[in-house]
């Protein structure tokens, strides 16, 4: 009987010896699996800093190139102020350069995809205006804006600045006075 015993103790070991070496394998991969995963995880970290550098960079870039463009506009500013006018001939020509580094700057800032926003007589609208008041305002409709406070302004399809506006309730009814 010990012969017959041996027989089967055999399969078993072989059995146990298999799964042994599939244990083995299973840790082996799961191993690699992990480190695999750090190194993803680790590059993917280096990626987000890689991104913010340059996004960082390019941000800086931009206001670089703002800043250069306004700074002549700056300057003539500078210039004007330095030259104070005397007499109605000085003050007309200090109007004018005055007026041309308006153009100027308003140039630079179209440039960069900047535009105004808020017209008199345009319709009331929350995503560009900002109301301060309602008005009677007979040359113009209801719900229409009447007088531009402040200009808003607007980069393609961002608004920078809201436009400060008033807007019309229209003209004033006799009813409304009985």
């Amino acid at each position: 009987m010990p012969e017959e015993e041996r027989k089967e103790d055999a399969p078993e070991k072989d059995e146990v010896t298999r799964l042994k070496e599939e244990l083995e394998q299973a840790k082996a991969e799961a191993a690699q699996n992990y480190d695999r995963w750090l190194r993803t995880l680790a590059e993917l970290d280096n990626y987000r800093k890689r991104v913010a550098r340059q996004m960082e960079a390019l941000v800086r870039r931009a206001t670089e190139d703002l800043v250069e463009q306004l700074l002549p506009v700056l300057d003539d500013f500078e210039r004007a102020l330095d030259h104070t006018p005397e007499g109605e001939e000085g003050r007309r020509a200090f109007v004018d350069g005055v007026r041309i580094i308006y153009q100027n700057f308003r140039k630079v800032l179209e440039g960069q995809g900047v535009e105004p926003i808020g017209k008199v007589g345009e319709e009331f609208n929350p995503e560009y205006h900002e109301a301060l008041m309602q008005a009677e305002d007979p040359e113009h409709p209801p719900g229409t804006v009447s007088q531009v406070v402040q200009k808003g302004y607007k980069m393609g399809d961002k608004v920078i600045r809201h436009a400060k506006v008033v807007v019309s309730k229209g003209k004033e009814t006799s009813e409304e006075h009985g």
